[in-house]
């Protein structure tokens, strides 16, 4: 039998909780492991298109240049600022607190230097007045505290 007469007797005879993996694979002499692929990919396919089209859509419509700029969805998502908010802050390329530059692209959000929103005032909710992009790697070193606190922890480690 060919590998496509296999794909489709393997989905064929799959039931679950009743004709499983295990079985199926028995039958058809292949291993537990394709069966399991095969018979998701039609899983897969019904789930992306029902479950998940939505999300997809919403980050489609709503972020695409911040998308295209290696920002992350949660952060406009969540955020409850306005998309404006985040394109011109992007469009100027600093960070609002330290002034160095962005990195921007697909796989900005990993680096030091990737754009987030940062409280102003910890636990202040992200309003445009308390809301400002900085570089991760000061967002993480301030976390819950003030931008004072950071500022002392700058001065000794400069003092060293």
């Amino acid at each position: 039998m060919s590998r496509d007469g296999l794909k489709e007797r393997a989905r064929e005879l799959y039931v679950p909780g009743k004709f499983g993996y295990k079985k199926v694979a028995a039958v058809l002499g292949i291993s537990r492991v394709q069966v399991a692929r095969w018979c998701n990919e039609d899983y897969r396919k019904r789930q992306n298109f029902s479950k998940y089209a939505k999300r997809r859509e919403d980050r489609a419509s709503l972020l695409p240049a911040e998308k295209a700029r290696g920002m992350k969805y949660s952060q406009a998502k969540f955020s409850g600022l306005p998309i404006e908010w985040f394109i011109e802050r992007l469009e100027r390329g600093v960070c609002e607190v330290t002034g160095l530059p962005f990195t921007l692209g697909a796989d900005a959000y990993k680096g030091p230097y990737a754009p987030e929103v940062d409280q102003r005032v910890p636990q202040g909710g992200y309003t445009p007045e308390n809301a400002q992009m900085v570089v991760r790697i000061y967002n993480q070193a301030k976390s819950n505290f003030s931008h004072e606190d950071v500022l002392a922890l700058s001065k000794a480690l400069l003092k060293g």
